[in-house]
């Protein structure tokens, strides 16, 4: 017996209740829908059914009852008893301009009709920020009862729109208990005080009604697992299935048992605790249902084709009559990796190949045989040692320059890198993302954050020490002068092939990270960007001015990751993206001063200005060597002639800075134009074509690119909604 509720209620000073009038087994009293706000203009969440003139009465009656109007209306997720009033709203209760309605899209990506067509959605994103008088509210991706699912909180009561994910009695129906599962946990992480459901009364324990949920299904979860268990080498019919763990459910509801039990056995294979295998034969009476536009059919006689539901850690044993897929059969799986070599093993164990690669060439140093090959990886080579002198200390200094094999050390490293990076996701990154409950798209930031943050601190601490141990910092004239730098200390050195390593890394990261396929083009360009201007200072000898050029813009980075950490952990930080912004264009313009200053200047008034690959002078133009000894004829005065291998140096720099600018002016301006325009305009500018991400998702960078100046940041999305 569902409780009694009144059509108009008001639950709190900003929240006021106005039931769909749509009473039924699956909505219980009716549909929720909510006026959310304090001011004369508020929010509303959910719209009821199609045709239902006495919600509409309802509805206008409660606006002049408080004297409020409707500012915008939310939709939680698809289902026609939240979405079907809407055109009724629109017809009866207009509104002049017209309301701005918007849910998160479905996925995959569909048109979506509002009514006769005559309204279309603004979409939403995970984690944006809606405002109104007296009443803020942030959305909260939610899938599992349907795809588009969100659950919206409001952030002055610490209370949940739950929609159809939490109901205020009973348990809900899903589409993917796997997904709902999560959204669940996403839900507990918000760590509520109230629940204004989608159906049903008022829930004030919101922790402990979601646990509850938590508890029901993981306890259905472990019925499963032990009858699998218990009846190994046996194969069960799905409806025998049924019989088992429903047992204390009247018959007549069998049926509708086994899709529940479906979604379970999703979940688990999903989560690999149990697999698909073949099953070779069954016995008499197995049946199939109706999923997911599946016929519905049975099997009455034995021999192959339809199948079981078995446990066998001999091997046998699998699933097909809840999944419809003939032949095949469950079993609880034993062991959770997937088959060797296949996609998923090399992604979920590349750290552990990749450690096996670097075991090799360490374990090649111990034998005479392989020594000689395996220091090539190892150890630095090109190494030159200079002997004391009375001018010099009493000590041999080694120095090194390059050449072909810091490929094969260059190589080697990268696989350290790959593995370090495994090692900080595992036990760092992946810990403090299951105690945040953070959203998919916070997920994937966190750890583009973390793992850059830790690379660019280690960076600019390593390059500081080398600046000050060579006094580079003390005397700038040491960028240009006794060019060219051939020979380079071993921390030098050392730290150019692991800047290599690293960025080199990058490339298998984008597989191992299952980067988006429209990402990949924008991160190759980051990287190679990267690459570029780290080799060209290595290869042309310029590396006491890459070494301080890479730690000014690795600490400007390092400044905005670690901010974006900080407002991952509270969204109130904000005061290390302005530092960040204004350090950036000091970065930039101090970066081009050192360029012009090193480049410009003391390299064109260098002795030594001819190309000469034995000394690794390339302080002119390589043409040169093409010219004919008669150049002259061409009139090209010599001095022009040897500023324009000085000149590309340059511009190369210059234009990755322009670059860089341009971006940032970019995104700021888009920012500034969000902030200073109106809420109804600004809703709008969200909605993106054919569910792809917008352009500033775009921008955004990930694993082993650079990200500041294109990236979305935490800031204006709070900002947005001022």
């Amino acid at each position: 017996m569902v409780s009694v509720l009144p059509r108009v209620e008001r639950l709190s000073s900003r929240v006021i209740r106005v039931l769909g009038c749509n009473p039924g087994p699956m909505t219980l009293q009716g549909t929720n829908t909510y006026l959310v706000g304090t001011g004369p203009r508020r929010i509303l969440i959910d719209t009821g059914e199609p045709s239902v003139p006495e919600y509409i009465s309802c509805l206008k009656q409660a606006l002049i009852d408080f004297s409020i109007s409707i500012q915008e209306i939310l939709v939680t997720h698809w289902h026609i008893d939240h979405t079907g009033g809407i055109s009724d709203i629109c017809k009866n209760i207009p509104s002049v301009p017209e309301y701005c309605i918007s849910k998160l899209p479905r996925n995959p990506h569909q048109e979506e009709i509002i009514g006769e067509g005559k309204q279309k959605y603004s979409y939403l994103k995970d984690g944006e920020v809606l405002k109104t008088d007296g009443a803020t509210l942030r959305v909260l991706y939610t899938p599992g009862h349907t795809d588009d699912h969100m659950a919206l909180h409001l952030l002055e009561e610490n209370a949940v729109f739950s929609g159809d994910c939490i109901l205020g009695e009973g348990t809900a129906v899903f589409e993917d208990l796997y997904d709902y599962m999560k959204s669940l946990e996403t839900l507990l992480g918000v760590k509520a005080d109230l629940i204004y459901p989608g159906h049903g009364p008022v829930v004030s324990e919101a922790r402990a009604k979601i646990q509850e949920y938590i508890s029901h299904r993981n306890a259905r979860e472990m019925q499963i697992l032990n009858v699998l268990e218990k009846n190994t080498g046996k194969s069960l019919t799905s409806l025998e299935l049924v019989k088992i763990v429903y047992k204390d459910t009247p018959e007549h509801l069998h049926r509708a048992a086994e899709v529940n039990l479906t979604h379970h056995l999703k979940k688990l294979e999903k989560e690999g605790k149990v697999a698909l295998v073949p099953l070779m034969r069954v016995e008499a009476g197995v049946s199939f249902c109706q999923q997911d536009n599946m016929a519905i059919g049975t099997e009455r006689e034995r021999g192959r084709g339809g199948g079981g539901w078995s446990r066998d850690r001999g091997g046998a044993g699998g699933r097909a009559a809840v999944l419809c897929l003939p032949a095949m059969a469950i079993r609880k799986k034993s062991n959770k990796n997937p088959p060797v070599l296949s996609h998923e093993f090399i992604v979920q164990n590349h750290a552990d190949i990749v450690s096996c690669m670097t075991m090799v060439f360490l374990l090649g140093l111990m034998f005479e045989v392989t020594a000689k090959a395996a220091v090539v990886f190892v150890t630095l080579q090109y190494n030159v040692t200079i002997p004391a002198t009375e001018k010099q200390s009493s000590e041999t200094v080694t120095l090194y320059h390059y050449g072909l094999k810091d490929l094969a050390t260059v190589f080697f490293y990268m696989l350290v890198a790959i593995i370090i990076h495994a090692v900080i996701q595992e036990y760092v990154l992946d810990k403090i993302n299951r105690k945040m409950h953070f959203s998919k798209t916070k997920h994937s930031k966190f750890n583009e954050s973390g793992q850059l943050s830790a690379f660019y601190f280690f960076s600019c601490v390593w390059g500081t020490s080398i600046l000050v141990s060579e006094n580079y910092v003390s005397d700038p004239t040491s960028l240009w002068r006794d060019y060219p730098h051939t020979a380079m200390p071993f921390q030098m050195k050392f730290f150019y092939i692991s800047q290599l390593a690293y960025w080199f890394h990058a490339f298998p990261e984008l597989y191992f990270q299952k980067t988006k396929k429209e990402d990949i083009p924008r991160q190759l360009v980051y990287i190679g960007l990267y690459l570029f201007h780290i080799t060209g200072a290595y290869l042309l000898n310029l590396t006491h001015l890459g070494l301080v050029l890479l730690v000014l813009h690795y600490f400007v980075e390092f400044l905005f990751h670690i901010s974006r950490l900080f407002y991952f952990s509270d969204e109130k930080y904000q005061k290390g993206f302005s530092l960040w912004a204004i350090l950036f264009v000091l970065g930039r313009l101090l970066t081009l001063i050192l360029s012009v200053l090193t480049v410009g200047f003391g390299l064109a008034r260098a002795e030594n200005q001819t190309l000469d690959f034995s000394t690794g002078n390339f302080n002119i133009l390589p043409i040169r060597s093409w010219l004919p000894s008669n150049h002259d004829v061409f009139k090209i005065p010599d001095k022009i002639l040897s500023s324009l291998c000085r000149i590309s140096v340059l511009a190369s720099i210059c234009f990755t800075q322009a670059f860089m600018m341009w971006k940032f002016i970019n995104f700021q301006l888009r920012r500034w134009r969000e902030h200073s325009s109106p809420p109804q305009q600004m809703k709008k500018k969200f909605v993106t074509a054919k569910g792809k991400p917008s352009k500033k998702e775009r921008e955004n960078g990930i694993n082993g690119t650079l990200t500041s100046n294109g990236a979305d940041s935490p800031r204006s999305r709070k900002e947005k909604s001022s």
